[in-house]
């Protein structure tokens, strides 16, 4: 009998569950019914295109006065906001309130900004807020929003915080440089993971003070007080100590959960064996300048920096095995010893005034990167460059001959400031002429298997015929480069088309003739000073797909003038010239304005996409948005700096 009861329990729960399964799919098959039909409705669907075009136009960091935002169309689709308050025009309560859209999630007060902020008058959706300078009012409870997650200070707030002032949603929190008051245990939110001090903070931390949450923690300049045991949560992976910080480090310090650690002043604290954790992978030193004895770092470290003052000998074996990274200090210039350096380092970068030999088996042998400061001017012995290196750089003063048995057949990669290589091997496919050359090129100088040519800040010599090899594919010229570039320059012979990029520097400014630029290249950049016109056919190839001008071009286009398979052209700010039906081809796909304006009159049919900055309002004043509204895509000029490459 009890047996028949659970089977006709089972079997209608079985019914039950079969029949929420059923409603679920009756349900779903519904909305895909009514999505159907109303994506079928073209009214509806491009509304619903048009109220995403204006999501994405408006999403990122725009810069408001009051007066412009009360009266902006579209800022209920504003999602990033930086306010600018005249306090002496605005009374903060009576405004803000009213004028703030709901749907802000990052707010940023500019510097002027030094009202108190009203209990309950910001919107919860608001996850980010960041004061000005000037901001220095006490916060009052529920003044800010309980969905902040990030919350920055200004450099002139400096009061004291009281328990519960800051929201239990907080994960960042950063103080400027003014803030030097006493946190309190308990003070600070449990969902903190990160907390950044100013400069001025200098009070002890006690225990319980920093949320066991947290997992970045980063000192400010004048902080120099000791680190007592636990103060330092257990998930703190990353802690960065300030210029001032020169404590005697004391064992189990800090959690075993810390991966980095970073000094960036004065500690010169003698290092000894569990003063730093154990699973330490990245250490970086300031004015550092103690012996490095064996077993003194953590045998998980990869990376250790010595910015400054280390100029101590490095005993054989008393680096970590597991090191990988060493960047010695611009002080540093003592002899190496075989074994000083462990078998598994890759990249090595000596200082400025490193200008010892360099002796066969010094170097590890699984090296890959080497890097000379400037005064190294040793002859390199034959073999001492370990076989698998592919880059190596010279600073200004090294002026030796090299020969085969000095640079490896491995090279990929030299940057010098002085060519003087009577041989350079065949693999070689990037030289960089560096900061100081501004020397003369004649044919049969650059290696006929370099693809990628860079010249140095100084370089300003004129180029002829054959000084540049068939091979390169990427040209890039220095800061000061200004010379004619007379048709064939860069290409030696007609039939070559290897070269695909050519960037010009900053004040690069010559009338270009056919022929100055090969047919073959695809993308061309020009630098700030460049302002020529281009008033005949054949200036530019029509293999030229990427052009972008640089800040000071402002010249009428002429879509016969230009490349006919141009798909993508960019401008500089002072790019102000009307875009109409003659100015660019059919094939343009892209048009960057950046921080330009110029009045877009008419667009290629090929157009796909306007690109523009957050911080182009004059654009945005401008454009017409109903007609152009569908191509503008908004970038945000603090992560994507326009780049062609």
């Amino acid at each position: 009998m009890v047996t028949n009861i659970k089977i006709k329990k089972n079997n209608s729960i079985n019914n039950l569950k079969e029949i929420e399964i059923n409603h679920k799919n009756n349900d779903k098959f519904k909305n895909d019914i009514i999505f159907f039909k109303m994506w079928r409705n073209c009214v509806i669907r491009s509304e619903i295109f048009n109220q995403l075009r204006l999501y994405s136009i408006h999403f990122y960091q725009r810069k408001f006065n009051l007066e412009r935002l009360k009266d902006f169309q579209f800022k209920e689709y504003l999602n990033n906001l930086e306010l600018d308050i005249d306090n002496s025009m605005h009374q903060y309560d009576s405004i803000i309130p009213k004028v703030l859209p709901k749907s802000i999630n990052t707010l940023q007060f500019d510097y002027r900004f030094n009202q108190t902020l009203t209990p309950n008058s910001l919107p919860n959706n608001i996850a980010s807020i960041q004061f000005g300078f000037y901001f220095d009012q006490k916060l009052e409870y529920n003044s800010l929003p309980h969905s902040l997650t990030s919350l920055k200070f200004g450099d002139s707030w400096n009061h004291k915080i009281e328990k519960g002032i800051l929201p239990d949603s907080l994960k960042s929190l950063t103080f400027g440089k003014s803030f030097n008051q006493y946190i309190e245990p308990g003070t600070l939110p449990a969902s903190l993971t990160s907390l950044v001090f100013g400069s001025r903070y200098s009070f002890p931390i006690d225990e319980d003070v920093l949320p066991l949450k947290l997992e970045s923690l980063v000192f400010g300049d004048k902080f120099n007080q000791p680190l007592k045991q636990n103060t330092i949560p257990d998930g703190v992976t990353s802690i960065v100590f300030g210029h001032d910080f020169n404590q005697k480090l004391l064992p189990n310090t800090f959690p075993s959960s810390v991966n980095k650690i970073r000094f960036d002043g004065r500690f010169n604290q003698i290092i000894e064996k569990d003063h730093l954790p154990p699973q330490l992978q990245v250490l970086e030193f300031g004015y550092f300048n103690q012996v490095i004895l064996p077993n003194t770092l953590p045998p998980t470290l990869k990376h250790l920096i010595f910015r400054y003052d280390f100029n101590q000998i490095i005993a054989p074996f008393s680096l970590p095995q597991s090191l990988e990274i060493i960047e010695l200090s611009h002080s540093f210039n003592k002899v190496l010893e075989p074994n000083a350096f462990p078998s598994n380092i890759n990249y090595i970068q000596f200082g400025y005034e490193f200008n010892s030999a360099i002796h066969k088996d010094v170097l590890p042998s699984n090296l890959k990167t080497l890097k000379f400061g400037h005064d190294f001017n040793q002859p390199l012995e034959p073999f001492s460059i370990p076989v698998g290196v592919t880059s190596i750089q010279f600073g200004l003063d090294f002026n030796h001959i090299t020969d085969e048995s000095v640079l490896p057949k491995s090279l990929k990669e030299i940057i010098c400031d002085n060519f003087n290589f009577q041989y350079i091997p065949p693999s070689v496919v990037h030289l960089k002429l560096n900061h100081y050359f501004d020397s003369p090129i004649e044919p049969g100088f650059i290696p006929s298997t370099v693809e990628k040519l860079e010249f140095g800040y100084y370089f300003d010599q004129p180029l002829v015929p054959g000084s540049i090899p068939d091979s390169v594919k990427h040209i890039v010229f220095g800061f000061n480069f200004n010379q004619p570039l007379p048709a064939g320059v860069l290409s030696e012979t007609v039939k070559a088309k290897n070269l695909k990029i050519v960037e010009f520097g900053y004040r690069f400014n010559q009338q270009l003739a056919k022929g100055s630029i090969p047919r073959g290249v695809t993308r061309v950049r020009f630098g700030s000073c460049f302002n020529q016109p281009f008033d005949s056919e054949g200036i530019l190839p029509d293999t030229i797909e990427s052009i972008q001008f640089g800040e000071k071009y402002n010249h009428i286009l002429s879509a016969k003038y230009l490349p006919q398979n141009l798909k993508e052209i960019g401008f500089g700010i002072m790019y102000l010239q009307p875009i109409t039906s003659d100015s660019l081809p059919d094939s343009v796909e892209t048009i960057i304005v950046g921080d330009s304006s110029p009045p877009i009159e008419y667009v290629p049919k090929s157009l796909k996409k306007i690109q523009c900055f957050n911080t182009s309002t004059k654009f945005f004043n401008s454009i017409d948005l109903h007609l152009y509204g569908q191509y503008i895509k908004v970038l945000n000029k603090g992560f994507h700096m326009m780049s062609l490459y």
